[in-house]
C-alpha cells in the first residue's frame, strides 16, 4: 500500500494509543467516537484501494477490454 491514506490513518490511531490522556468520562466518549470514525474511514479507504488495484490488474489481463465482451 505504500504510504496510502489508510496507512496514514493507522499511524494516527497508533499515535492516539500511546498518548497519555486522562480517562475522564468526556475524554473517553470523545476518543471512542474518534476511534470509531478513524477505523471506519481507514477500512473504507483500504477497501477502495484494494478494489482499484484489482481493477488495474483486470485491465492489464484483458488488455483494457471489458471481460464481458
Amino acid at each position: 500500500m505504500g504510504n496510502s491514506n489508510a496507512e496514514k490513518i493507522q499511524i494516527v490511531i497508533n499515535t492516539l494509543e500511546i498518548m497519555s490522556i486522562p480517562a475522564t468520562f468526556d475524554n473517553v466518549n470523545h476518543l471512542t467516537g474518534v476511534y470509531k470514525l478513524l477505523f471506519q474511514v481507514r477500512d473504507e479507504l483500504a477497501a477502495a484501494e484494494k478494489a482499484e488495484e484489482e481493477d488495474d490488474e483486470r485491465m492489464e489481463r484483458t488488455g483494457g477490454r471489458d471481460e464481458a465482451e
